[in-house]
């Protein structure tokens, strides 16, 4: 079965418009949206996410049933986004509660993040990946724990944003179809792949 992907050039957050086409009846279940780059991306406690060009962007529908309606919601979505990128051989893990690491040297730094939000019954899942570029230091929080990369950084590896999507939800969604519910291989999930304190938190915005 195949899932329809909406593509925009710029739009004020992939979030925001897949909230949209939701509403009015267009964006059904693992159906998504991305786009080039966005004026008001968001990450974690609403702070701004720096979205050029080049990187990846985008939004998924997500199934409003178990775990994404339990408190594990966030860290489910992140065992998804890491055993997909695993499959792509990006060996990606989830710092608490929702960055994406990779380990450069003897640390690690940060790739991308993801954010759950749920409006009115419609649960979305935007998620960013530092593609080609990745904010300097000077562009970071001031508490940031990690460094940024990039996958040509970090790899030295051009890859096409939209290309990347369009494998990576795929994966994904094969993921969550061979789990099911939550269950023993949920949480061994997240002990292999979530790096800091497990204190459930459903990491969902509303």
């Amino acid at each position: 079965m195949s899932y329809a992907i909406w593509h925009f050039g710029c739009v004020s957050s992939t979030l925001d418009v897949a909230y949209q086409l939701a509403r009015d009846g267009r964006l059904e279940v693992w159906e998504s949206v991305t786009a080039t780059s966005q004026r008001s991306g968001r990450g974690q406690l609403r702070r701004d996410w720096i979205s050029p060009p080049g990187n990846m962007y985008a939004s998924v529908r997500l199934p409003f049933e178990d775990p994404f309606t339990t408190e594990y919601a966030g860290p489910a979505f992140g065992v998804l986004v890491a055993e997909a990128m695993q499959r792509l051989m990006y060996p990606v893990r989830i710092k608490w509660p929702n960055d994406l690491i990779v380990q450069v040297g003897d640390g690690y730094a940060k790739l991308g993040g993801i954010l759950l939000e749920e409006r009115g019954g419609i649960l979305l899942a935007g998620i960013g990946i530092n593609v080609r570029s990745y904010p300097g230091e000077g562009e970071l929080r001031d508490d940031h724990v990690f460094p940024a990369t990039s996958l040509l950084a970090w790899k030295n590896i051009a890859v096409d944003a939209e290309n990347l999507w369009q494998t990576l939800v795929m994966y994904m969604i094969s993921v969550y179809k061979e789990r099911g519910t939550f269950s023993k291989d949920w949480e061994e999930s997240l002990a292999k792949y979530i790096l800091g304190d497990r204190v459930p938190a459903s990491g969902i915005a509303s």
